[in-house]
């Protein structure tokens, strides 16, 4: 095992944008290691220890791991809970976040040399100033795709923690969506921030792959294995990702529009529309809703209102 120091990047995204493709891509690289998803303790406000309570001994970090070693994607990486547990003792409190993503890093990828460790975490974005300040000089690339493709494929993929559908609430998505990609925007100065498009990524490949090693300061050259990141998610989450092997698929790109239904179209384009300009993304002519799907289309607008209320409180 390569202790030597790591770099970390972040892939930000919000569910079903394209972000396990674009892991699985840079998967491929002698100097990148993917780690598979997990879930590690805390909800935003817990995420970074020093918001999350100090790991200053034993037994505070044994309540870590107890949480850690419980989250069901975490529990698929095999990592031995005493090892990585003396391990983290060994460096010495208070313990940060840095450390133990460190260390399961290197537990997970114990034979590894690669000097870049890639972690999937969709909602680093929400508190990037937080996730710099903690790592530094990490990197962050943030997926962004059609936000009518990601409601689309939300609808079709249920949530492993809840067995919810994750579009279950298009007001949501759009808030959520709209938030992401304000973040996005404010920080495209950020030299430690890229943003790729997954519609680029599935029609030029080659480029946008130049180019994100070229951000990540990672050489072109590709790991000689016959497995990969896509053979070592877990059965538990397969059905979340049954395209991820398949070569790029330009016809997929316009699947949302036999998949959503007319007033959630209108609804997206309507309350993203400025986002969608901004990104190059074509609003679709919409009519003939009759009235129910005016009806539909207005009870979701209060919905999105009860929400907006809901979340200034």
């Amino acid at each position: 095992m390569d202790t030597k120091e790591k770099s970390f990047v972040f892939v930000n995204y919000i569910s079903r944008s394209g972000s396990t493709f674009l892991c699985r891509l840079l998967d491929e690289y002698e100097d990148v290691a993917v780690g598979i998803e997990a879930g590690f303790p805390g909800a935003i406000h817990r995420l970074i220890p020093e918001q999350y309570e100090t790991i200053a001994d034993d037994q505070s970090l044994h309540g870590y791991l107890d949480e850690l070693f419980a989250d069901i994607r975490f529990k698929e990486w095999k990592i031995d809970r005493q090892v990585l547990f003396e391990k983290l003792q060994a460096v010495g409190y208070p313990l940060n976040f840095k450390d133990i993503l460190h260390h399961c890093m290197l537990e997970y990828f114990e034979e590894t040399s690669s000097p870049i460790f890639v972690h999937k975490a969709g909602y680093y974005i929400d508190i990037l100033e937080d996730v710099q300040k903690t790592f530094g000089e990490a990197k962050n690339i943030f997926v962004m795709r059609d936000p009518r493709a990601i409601f689309n494929s939300q609808k079709n993929a249920s949530c492993l923690y809840s067995g919810k559908v994750m579009g279950h609430s298009l007001p949501y998505f759009v808030w959520q969506f709209r938030k992401r990609a304000k973040i996005v925007e404010q920080n495209r100065k950020n030299k430690n921030l890229y943003c790729v498009h997954y519609e680029k990524l599935i029609e030029n490949t080659a480029e946008v792959m130049a180019e994100i090693l070229d951000f990540l300061g990672a050489r072109a050259s590709k790991k000689d294995v016959t497995s990969g990141y896509a053979d070592r998610i877990p059965e538990n989450q397969q059905q979340l990702h049954t395209n991820v092997k398949s070569d790029p698929n330009r016809k997929s790109l316009a699947k949302w529009k036999q998949g959503l239904q007319k007033h959630e179209v209108l609804f997206i384009q309507y309350k993203l529309g400025q986002e969608m300009a901004a990104m190059n993304y074509t609003p679709l002519s919409v009519s003939g809703l009759g009235i129910k799907g005016w009806y539909d289309y207005f009870r979701t607008e209060l919905r999105y209102l009860i929400l907006q209320i809901k979340m200034l409180r």
